[in-house]
C-alpha cells in the first residue's frame, strides 16, 4: 500500500493585531490622538479642535491608500526621502590603465551599498581563493555557492520529496544556540540564452559517424530555439556575523576568525549538499563574484567580449575592482543601474492551501525576460523559537477573550493562527528547526 503524496503547509500571516485586531500602528496611533485630545482638552481648546485631533488620529488608523492603510507609507516616505537628500542619481569614474591594483581596490559602490568590501581569502583549496563578501556597517560576512540539481521538475513525485526533505535536512543544522550563520539565501538568476555556445559545443561532442542529415536537422532545430532559450544559475549565499541572540556586535579586529568561521560552515554546507545529490561547485573567487555581479547589475553586458587587455576584462567585470556598477538613478518605481531597469516584488503572502513539492516551477521556469528569485532563510535558536511561540499564543488567547468579553465574533482566521502555533510548537518538540523567511 502506497503512502499519500506529501503536501507542504506556509503557515498564514498573523493579522490577529495587538488589541480587537488592530495592528500595532493602528494601536499607536489611536493612543497618540487620545493623549493629545486630551491633553489640548484640559488646556482648554474647543471641542472642535478635540474632535478633529480624535478625527484625524482615526482617519490615519484606518484609511487605505493603495493595497495598505495610509500609516504604513509612513516609514516607506521617510526611507524615500531621506535617501533623496544625496541625490537620486550616482555615477563613477572609469578606471584609467595603469591606475589601479585589481587585486586589492575595491569596487566603487553607490551610497545604497556603503561599507560593502570584496576580498581574497585562501584556504578552500590549493589554487581557489575564496571571495567573501564584508559588509563593515553589520560586521558581516558572506561567501557564494553555485548550485544545481537534477531536472526537478522531470523527475518522480518521490524524488522530490525526498531532495526537499534533504535541503532541509541542510539547513536545519544552522538553527542551533549561539550559532554564527545568520541568514542563508538562495537567488535563481535566468536570462535568454546565447545558442551559439550550444552549437558550437554540439559541433565538437558530435561524433563523425552521426547522419549529416539528422545533425543539420537536430542543429536548425536548435538555432530556430534560440529565442526561447533561457540560461539558469542558482547561487546560494552563507552570512555569518552580525548581531549576535544577545545583541552584541562582534568585535573589531576579529574578521579572521569570522572568516574562518564562514569558511567551516560553508564547507559543512557543501559537503551535505552534495550528499543530498547536488552538484555544488566550490565557493566563487573574486573574479566570479564579480562577473555575476556585473551579470546581475547590467544583464546586457554579458554578450559584450571578453577577449583583450587587462583593462577591458576590468570593465566587463572579471577583476574585482569593476564590479560595481558605473551610474545609478533611483526613481519612485524603479532603479536604473548602467543600461538596466531594475524592479522589485515583494512576496508578501504565500499560499494558503496546501501544495506539492513543484509548486514554484511555473515561476521558477517561465522565460519572459531577465529576472532574479531571492528567498531570505533566517536560521532562530529552539530556545528563542520556544519563547516567540509562548508569547503569540498567550497573545492570541488574551486576544479571543477581549474579542468575546467586548462581543466580537472570533473568526476562522483567528482560529487558523492559533492553529499554526500549535503546530510550529509541536515541531519544535520534535526537533525541528525553525526559520524566519
Amino acid at each position: 500500500m502506497t503512502s499519500a503524496p506529501r503536501t507542504y503547509r506556509f503557515a498564514a500571516r498573523d493579522r490577529s493585531g495587538w488589541l480587537l485586531g488592530l495592528q500595532a500602528g493602528q494601536c499607536i496611533i489611536l493612543g497618540l490622538g487620545v493623549l493629545i485630545a486630551g491633553g489640548i482638552f484640559n488646556l482648554g481648546a474647543p471641542p472642535a479642535a478635540v474632535v478633529g485631533v480624535l478625527a484625524g488620529s482615526s482617519v490615519a488608523a484606518f484609511a487605505p491608500a493603495g493595497d495598505r492603510p495610509a500609516y504604513a507609507w509612513v516609514p516607506v516616505l521617510a526611507g524615500w526621502l531621506l535617501g533623496g537628500r544625496r541625490g537620486r542619481s550616482w555615477t563613477t569614474t572609469v578606471p584609467r590603465f595603469g591606475r589601479i591594483d585589481p587585486r586589492a581596490a575595491q569596487p566603487s559602490w553607490p551610497p545604497f551599498l556603503a561599507g560593502v568590501e570584496i576580498h581574497e581569502h585562501d584556504g578552500w583549496a590549493a589554487g581557489h581563493p575564496l571571495a567573501v563578501i564584508h559588509d563593515r556597517l553589520n560586521a558581516t560576512a558572506t561567501s557564494v555557492l553555485r548550485v544545481a540539481g537534477r531536472e526537478f521538475a522531470l523527475i518522480d513525485r518521490l524524488e522530490q520529496e525526498r531532495l526537499l526533505a534533504e535541503w532541509g535536512d541542510a539547513l536545519a543544522a544552522f538553527s542551533k544556540e549561539r550559532g554564527a550563520v545568520r541568514a542563508v539565501r538562495w537567488f535563481e538568476w535566468s536570462a535568454p540564452a546565447d545558442p551559439s555556445a550550444h552549437l558550437r559545443w554540439s559541433r565538437e561532442v558530435i561524433g563523425p559517424r552521426a547522419d549529416p542529415a539528422t545533425v543539420d536537422h537536430y542543429l536548425a532545430t536548435v538555432t530556430r530555439a534560440g529565442p526561447m532559450a533561457t540560461r539558469h544559475e542558482t547561487l546560494v549565499t552563507v552570512t555569518v556575523g552580525g548581531v549576535s541572540g544577545r545583541g552584541v556586535r562582534p568585535r573589531k579586529g576579529n574578521s579572521r576568525n569570522l572568516v574562518d568561521t564562514l569558511r567551516d560552515e560553508v564547507r559543512l554546507l557543501s559537503g551535505r549538499l552534495d550528499a543530498a545529490g547536488f552538484a555544488v561547485d566550490p565557493p566563487l573567487t573574486p573574479a566570479d563574484l564579480a562577473a555575476v555581479l556585473r551579470a546581475r547589475l547590467d544583464p546586457f553586458s554579458i554578450s559584450r567580449p571578453s577577449a583583450g587587455s587587462s583593462t577591458l576584462a576590468q570593465l566587463v567585470g572579471i577583476a574585482p575592482c569593476s564590479a560595481g556598477p558605473m551610474a545609478t538613478h533611483s526613481s519612485w518605481t524603479n532603479v536604473q543601474i548602467d543600461g538596466a531597469f531594475h524592479a522589485c516584488f515583494a512576496i508578501t503572502e504565500w499560499p494558503r492551501l496546501d501544495v506539492p513539492p513543484d509548486w514554484m516551477e511555473p515561476l521558477l521556469l517561465h522565460s519572459g525576460g531577465t529576472r532574479t528569485i531571492a528567498v531570505h532563510l533566517e536560521p532562530v535558536p529552539p530556545s528563542q523559537s520556544q519563547r516567540q511561540i509562548d508569547r503569540d499564543a498567550t497573545r492570541l488567547v488574551v486576544d479571543a477573550e477581549q474579542r468575546s468579553r467586548s462581543g466580537f465574533r472570533v473568526g476562522a482566521r483567528h482560529r487558523r493562527a492559533e492553529s499554526d502555533v500549535v503546530a510550529r510548537e509541536s515541531e519544535i518538540v520534535a526537533g525541528y528547526a525553525e526559520f524566519e523567511y
